[in-house]
């Protein structure tokens, strides 16, 4: 296979040779490595390998010289180029060093794709290794390394500014800051609002197993990751071992930590509920806090919250440190609401959250910044009860308010700049959905393009959500590239983008490479009962080429095989 793959474009036939690397990358041993770089050389614009010409493989399973060295630029794909790479860095089970190596020597092709940020990784991975004269094997894997405040809380030493997330790795820094400089949260935004869903810390851990990467700081098991080396830092280890002899604020700001790295249950565990009484700010702190870690831990359910918020704000006080959670408490319990689909409720809330607002921006404490960070957050909350009860011009009004202020804010100093723009983030994704209900989908289309495009390009919801919008306005090659797009990111929702860059090319007639995406997104997701539907469905039309068999009796083995329905045949 890989010497006709080798032959085919000396006789001008591209397609072959796909073919014949895609089946020796799916079949063979020693020859992946270079099946995979063949196809990386056909889907990325030809050009001469980096030091003037092709290099020679060292062995079958070596680095592939590119199909035509000396030829002119061919247009990428970016379904094949994409998918190839996910292959090389995931399936591909030989030295981390050897596919770096393919990954560095074809940096001139890829260096103007999609994937140029995983070339910059591999370099930046490799020359590290140089540097402290050690193999490269175990360097983390990009998707990982980009998030690795969630592991052991400090940031990237490789990734630089292009390549790292503008605002979601700040989460778990600035939480862990907190805890660490014992910040006070009554007048003023101490860490981001962005948390990490319930299912966060599963995908982490299949997307390390997607890698081959073994790591205790990657896993969903709080215990693990609480003893790992490369997980949870020994001093913040020493204080999660005997939370209750701390205080009271210590173990909330702890509480809101666990949560931000994704373990919503433990922090529970070391916070007092509901049944416990609010005797002070700290205690309503610590309450609020242990809503907050249940409200995420119910996420995707119709959990019902709403006693705990009214019990909670019920108990606070007349002392000013009670003001800035009355507010917040009005946020979430309308958040809780509208996901229970209860205008009533949100009314109920909205009323008193208007009081509690005026109040908390009118105190001396509370910085004009931090009053407009709290009225941003406030207006977007409540704009849920419009959009229950189709109010559309008190929708348009909060809307104004929300993104205005949002747009506006941009910080004074690293701490406020932070906030500002984990403000903004939230504030345009929720004007995006309101646009698409008004039905001003060009609207809406613009700003996630703006977001995909100029300030978080390396978010993958955001490319999921112009995905969505684009395949809505009947742009499907748009649609295609924004899902390929967070495909190429892989975490944290890797086996949505592979499914729906699937569908895609399924409705473009090219089957083989639905296929392939399908069988990528099992790979995040081995219970995945749709992907395995749709692959098998594409076997049983006769849709997938030469090998079809091999994928299809790969499939066969996957563990939710047993849930598909009987099928003749």
């Amino acid at each position: 296979r890989l010497l006709a793959a080798d032959a085919a474009p000396a006789a001008g036939d591209r397609e072959a040779a796909r073919i014949h690397y895609r089946v020796a990358a799916r079949t063979g041993l020693a020859e992946r490595t270079a099946a995979l770089a063949g196809l990386l050389d056909l889907a990325a614009p030809t050009a001469a390998v980096e030091g003037g010409g092709p290099i020679p493989p060292a062995d079958p399973g070596g680095p592939a010289a590119p199909a035509d060295p000396g030829g002119s630029a061919v247009p990428a794909d970016p379904g094949e180029l994409v998918g190839a790479l996910a292959d090389l860095l995931a399936s591909d089970r030989r030295e981390e060093r050897d596919r770096l190596a393919v990954l560095v020597a074809w940096r001139p092709s890829l260096g103007g794709t999609v994937c140029a940020d995983t070339v910059r990784w591999a370099v930046a991975v490799r020359e590290q290794a140089v540097a402290v004269r050690e193999p490269a094997a175990g360097a983390r894997p990009l998707p990982l390394e980009r998030y690795r405040p969630f592991l052991d809380l400090s940031p990237s030493e490789i990734l630089g500014p292009v390549d790292t997330p503008p605002v979601a790795i700040h989460t778990p820094l600035m939480s862990y800051a907190a805890v660490l400089e014992r910040r006070e949260p009554w007048f003023r935004e101490i860490h981001p609002q962005r948390a990490t869903a319930a299912m966060f810390r599963d995908e982490m851990q299949a997307t390390a197993a997607v890698y081959g990467y073994a790591s205790g700081g990657a896993s969903a098991d709080y215990r693990t990751w609480l003893a790992a080396p490369d997980g949870c830092p020994p001093a913040l280890r020493e204080r999660l071992a005997h939370p209750a002899d701390l205080p009271l604020l210590d173990r909330a700001l702890l509480g809101r930590l666990l949560s931000a790295v994704g373990f919503h249950a433990e922090a529970e565990r070391i916070l007092p509920g509901p049944d416990v009484p609010v005797r002070d700010p700290v205690g309503a702190y610590a309450l609020a806090s242990w809503i907050f870690a249940e409200q995420m831990l119910t996420t995707g359910h119709a959990a019902e919250l709403e006693p705990h918020f009214r019990t909670l704000y019920d108990q606070l006080g007349d002392d000013v440190r009670y003001a800035r959670t009355r507010v917040v408490t009005t946020i979430n319990a309308t958040v809780n609401a509208a996901r229970r689909r209860e205008p009533e409720t949100i009314a109920r809330w909205r009323k008193l959250g208007a009081e509690d607002l005026a109040r908390y921006t009118a105190l001396a404490e509370v910085s004009e910044f931090d009053a407009a960070i709290m009225t941003s957050r406030w207006f977007r909350a409540m704009g849920f009860l419009p959009f229950l009860t189709g109010d559309r011009d008190l929708l348009r009004a909060d809307m104004d308010r929300w993104l205005g202020i949002a747009r506006e804010l941009t910080g004074h100093d690293a701490h406020t700049r932070v906030i500002a723009a984990d403000n903004y983030f939230p504030a345009v994704e929720t004007a995006v959905r309101t646009h698409t209900y008004l039905g001003e989908r060009d609207t809406a289309l613009a700003l996630v393009d703006e977001l995909a495009e100029r300030i978080d390009p390396i978010d993958p919801k955001t490319w999921l959500t112009a995905g969505e919008l684009r395949y809505q306005a009947g742009d499907v090659g748009g649609a295609l590239d924004a899902y390929l797009r967070a495909a190429h990111l892989q975490f944290p929702y890797g086996r949505i983008s592979w499914f729906n860059a699937g569908q895609v090319h399924e409705q473009l007639g090219r089957a083989e490479l639905a296929a392939e995406c399908y069988r990528r997104s099992l790979a995040h997701w081995p219970t995945g009962v749709t992907p395995l539907r749709r692959l098998r469905g594409l076997h049983l039309h006769g849709r997938l080429p030469d090998d079809g068999g091999v994928l299809a009796a790969w499939a066969a083995g996957q563990p939710a095989w047993s849930q598909l329905p009987a099928f003749q045949g």
